[in-house]
């Protein structure tokens, strides 16, 4: 059965014994996200997914200060991110500066995750 029953979407199928790389998605919510130089670059907030595929999207990246009223927030392309299971954490290749020159997002005004011009922007930013 898909996560949405969806009848026109089958997941892959999973063989006896074999092992999958799943996890729930709430033990990934407040996991560190580390880039090449083991730098914190900030912890999983949440994550974006398309209702209709069942795909993760985006993560929403948390980076802020000691007062959370000023945290700020970045979409980041899941693909862009490599889960590492022996520190438990995420990494992305991306320089600190970087990702503080990115303009990011208010927690509590979210960008229209599905505008074309902004995925594209994503993609672009944080993959290549």
């Amino acid at each position: 059965m898909h996560i949405f029953n969806d009848p026109t979407v089958t997941p892959p199928p999973v063989s006896q014994g074999q092992a999958t790389n799943a996890h729930r998605l709430s033990r990934l919510l407040g996991l560190r996200v580390i880039n090449q130089f083991d730098v914190t670059l900030g912890t999983i907030a949440d994550f974006v997914v398309d209702i209709n595929s069942g795909q993760l999207m985006y993560a929403a990246l948390v980076s802020g200060s000691f007062l959370p009223i000023h945290d700020k927030y970045f979409a980041v392309p899941c693909n862009a991110l490599v889960y590492i299971p022996q520190s438990n954490s995420f990494l992305l290749h991306l320089d600190k500066k970087l990702l503080d020159e990115d303009p990011g997002f208010d927690k509590r005004n979210w960008p229209d995750v599905a505008d074309s011009k902004w995925v594209n922007y994503l993609c672009m930013y944080y993959t290549t």
